[in-house]
């Protein structure tokens, strides 16, 4: 990866913090190598807490990536973690897709608790004038 000031629609490697801009309190964070995202989404439940789920999709062949979402069923608190802080594998709990319709525009569809829907993404500027891009 490295530094930029120009426009990143032509990057092919989307490995950056998605967003929608008119949706702040949620986002993806995606590192994309050889065919694969991997995908830690953060958000809100339905119960108003905050969780992580996260997902390895794999690209096909119309260009998207698909693959399952996962979500730990529990636990161990930040103060007492002294090994895994949750048990493996964590448990499948919905599917996600991931469309680029640019280097810097996306769609992502999911369902999750139930619920499928679709979003618009974009690449989010945490600093500028310059902008983080990854080859290959």
């Amino acid at each position: 990866c490295r530094f930029t000031e120009e426009a990143r629609g032509n990057a092919r490697n989307v490995s950056d913090i998605w967003w929608n801009p008119a949706e702040n309190g949620w986002g993806l964070h995606l590192i994309e190598s050889k065919g694969l995202i991997f995908l830690a989404w953060y958000t809100y439940g339905a119960d108003g807490k905050a969780m992580w789920v996260s997902g390895l999709l794999s690209r096909q062949p119309d260009g998207r990536f698909l693959g399952a979402l996962n979500r730990p069923s529990s636990g161990v608190p930040f103060a007492q973690i002294n090994g895994p802080a949750t048990s493996f594998p964590v448990p499948e709990v919905g599917q996600a897709s991931l469309r680029f319709t640019s280097g810097e525009q996306g769609v992502f569809e999911y369902t999750l608790d139930g619920v499928t829907q679709s979003k618009s993404i974009e690449r989010f500027l945490y600093a500028g004038p310059e902008r983080s891009v990854c080859e290959g």
